[in-house]
């Protein structure tokens, strides 16, 4: 665990012209070590996946929720019905658009991958973003909000906002190519509208080594591998 260390980050470019208060956000935490050794690998991100894009486009990153529905009352917590739930979806390749899939070596996109852990992205409002297999339907991973439900000011469990994103972390991985086509669902409540949200997953993904052991290396990678480099999907998904 480290010391927390605060900075002030400018948001705005220095030749804008200031017009309204600054202001100043603190961050907060921790980063855990573990030991290395011979069997750690690299992670790095996959290009995909954005619900508002398709196999032609890497999508627009934000979008807009119209209001479907009448706004509920504060704290009804009754479930959402179908015509009330916004719903985008859009279908890429693992590899997205990058030149060189996952940041590693291979620029072919018929190479395989290990895909380790995967994590959405949503904004206020969001239900829930869910990527599936293209070809089977078949859910690789659901990931969901938990809001917070504290005290206006409570530090990562402010009221009404985000403060979680449930995670798939694969264990043995999942092998997939990188021309694999993955549907990307995004759902949000439409009691309210809702301008600039987002539907994301991040992929961290470990290129397979070229040893004639697979299996081997499937098997012994999760009970190694460096828990850093989730942490650093992760902190993706927070800075976003």
């Amino acid at each position: 665990q480290m010391d927390t260390n605060i900075s002030t980050i400018r948001m705005e470019s220095p030749k804008l012209t200031i017009t309204r208060t600054q202001s100043i956000y603190y961050l907060r935490y921790t980063i855990s070590y573990a030991p290395v050794v011979p069997d750690n690998r690299p992670l790095f991100l996959g290009a995909c996946c954005d619900a508002s894009g398709n196999q032609t486009s890497n999508g627009n990153v934000e979008y807009d929720v119209p209001q479907l529905c009448p706004e509920r009352d504060e704290g009804d917590d009754t479930p959402l019905s179908e015509e009330c739930i916004h719903e985008v979806t859009g279908v890429q390749m693992l590899h997205g658009f990058s030149n060189t899939p996952f940041g590693g070596e291979s620029d072919n996109d018929e190479d395989a991958v290990d895909v380790v852990y995967m994590i959405g992205h949503l904004h206020r409002g969001g239900v829930e973003v869910v990527a599936y297999d293209y070809e089977t339907d078949e859910v690789i991973c659901r990931s969901t909000p938990t809001y917070g439900d504290g005290e206006k000011g409570e530090i990562g469990n402010e009221p009404g906002y985000i403060n979680s994103m449930s995670a798939c972390t694969f264990d043995p991985p999942l092998r997939m190519k990188g021309s694999r086509l993955l549907k990307i669902v995004g759902r949000y409540d439409a009691t309210q509208n809702h301008t600039g949200v987002m539907s994301l997953f991040y992929v961290a993904t470990a290129e397979i080594p070229n040893d004639g052991n697979e299996e081997e290396d499937n098997n012994s990678f999760f009970a190694t591998f460096q828990p850093m480099a989730v942490f650093v999907a992760a902190s993706i998904v927070l800075g976003a």
